[in-house]
């Protein structure tokens, strides 16, 4: 059996998953968000590793898990804004929100932190300040799911990438 080039089978992929622009538009069937649920899954984990903290001999894996479904569900949520904006069911859909939907097309390759720029650069007018919260807090939650997610092994002899964070991580407290 032979295995058909990647290249075909990505770009049918593509073609399968997003609907024409008829389809997109408000009153043309429904949309599901996952958003939503990955969300709940990040407040699950965030509250049974709040009960494994009184333990003295829990171990940090929901802790882990919630700060991954957190980013997570906060890239969805970016991901998905544009289509949720388009789908226009229960609220008016102002200048402000097509022009953010348009914005995070065209920023599809971008950075989960430069999506939320853009949004809330359309949305608002002006961009989160990058040297304060919420931006820099988001941005680090980011950083330590990165860390979690794209773990490279470290020789013994090197200055492991995480021991930064973790440094940050408890300036912060």
């Amino acid at each position: 059996m032979r295995a058909r080039p990647a290249m075909k089978i990505a770009t049918k992929e593509r073609k399968q998953k997003r609907p024409s622009k008829m389809q997109r538009e408000p009153g043309h069937g429904s949309i599901n968000f996952h958003c939503i649920e990955l969300t709940h899954l990040a407040y699950q984990a965030r509250d049974k590793a709040r009960e494994d903290a009184n333990r003295p001999t829990a171990l940090p894996m929901d802790a882990l898990v919630a700060l991954v479904m957190a980013v997570v569900a906060a890239e969805a949520f970016v991901n998905e804004l544009p289509e949720c904006i388009r789908a226009g069911n229960s609220l008016p859909v102002t200048p402000e929100m097509l022009k953010c939907a348009d914005a995070l097309d065209d920023a599809a390759f971008e950075s989960i932190v430069d999506k939320y720029q853009i949004a809330a650069a359309a949305l608002s007018g002006k961009p989160f300040d990058k040297g304060g919260a919420p931006l820099q807090d988001f941005a680090l939650l980011v950083r330590v799911r990165n860390q979690i997610v794209h773990l490279k092994p470290a020789w013994s002899t090197q200055k492991h990438p995480g021991k930064k964070l973790a440094a940050e991580l408890t300036k912060r407290k």
